[in-house]
């Protein structure tokens, strides 16, 4: 994205950014991955994580992502699909002994 117009500190006198910078599908994927692909992401609070087995499952930018507390106590994250059918794993949040594809079961 180039901007060519300096930021205005006024507010009587700054205005929004263009519309189509909401709704371009290229400006989306060079946001993804010149901020989104390049920094941390919240997904949620730690305390949901807190017991073994803990998961919170959401969408980062178009993408299936989870999140689980492992039997070592470390939470790690994970794309939300079985790599055979590209099935989504979990759903939401609760607790999974194991984590078992639908599809395959």
């Amino acid at each position: 994205m180039n901007h060519t117009e300096p930021l205005i500190a006024d507010p009587r006198r700054a205005h929004t950014l263009p519309g189509r910078v909401y709704t371009d599908p290229a400006i989306l994927a060079e946001e993804k991955d010149k901020i989104f692909a390049r920094s941390w992401q919240y997904v949620t609070h730690a305390s949901r994580l807190a017991e073994i087995g803990a998961y919170v499952a959401t969408w980062l930018v178009g993408e299936g992502v989870f999140l689980i507390r492992g039997k070592d106590g470390e939470v790690r994250g994970f794309h939300n699909v079985c790599q055979h059918r590209a099935h989504e794993l979990l759903r939401g949040s609760g607790r999974a002994k194991v984590i078992t594809c639908p599809y395959h079961a």
